[in-house]
């Protein structure tokens, strides 16, 4: 039927036919105010929910960057008492007065009462003659 033609069909006007046409009117609004009254509802829980996760999500990344900057501090920190331990080490080398004058010796050139220096030639390899701190030595004694 297109909507040019009439229809043969009339709708009664009495109070029956008013009272149903007001009643479906009425209901077709009530549904249109639960659904923006749903939509609403929907919309406010998805903003209370979601900032409490956006907080989370922010709280863990941080959690993440302190532990491993905690596992960062806790390798230096084993370095460096690495370091320390030798440093004490050495500075009770160094408290020693034989360790000294070797130290002085092989370093500097330094010699005894009597005792002659020879220059002996670097040997790659040659570890006997290497001290602590990887110097060379390059004096004998008779």
């Amino acid at each position: 039927m297109s909507k040019n033609e009439k229809s043969n069909v009339t709708m009664l006007g009495n109070a029956y036919t008013k009272k149903k046409l007001a009643q479906e009117q009425y209901n077709r609004k009530q549904e249109i105010f639960r659904r923006r009254r749903l939509a609403v509802i929907f919309l406010v829980a998805m903003l209370v929910f979601t900032y409490p996760s956006i907080r989370i999500y922010q709280a863990y990344n941080e959690l993440v960057a302190t532990r491993e900057n905690k596992q960062t501090a806790i390798a230096n920190s084993e370095d460096l008492s690495k370091v320390q331990k030798q440093l004490e080490k050495e500075v009770k080398l160094l408290q020693d007065d034989d360790y000294v004058a070797k130290v002085a010796r092989s370093k500097y050139f330094l010699s005894k009462d009597g005792e002659q220096l020879y220059s002996v030639p670097e040997q790659v390899g040659n570890k006997e003659n290497t001290q602590i701190n990887g110097n060379k030595t390059t004096s004998s004694s008779k």
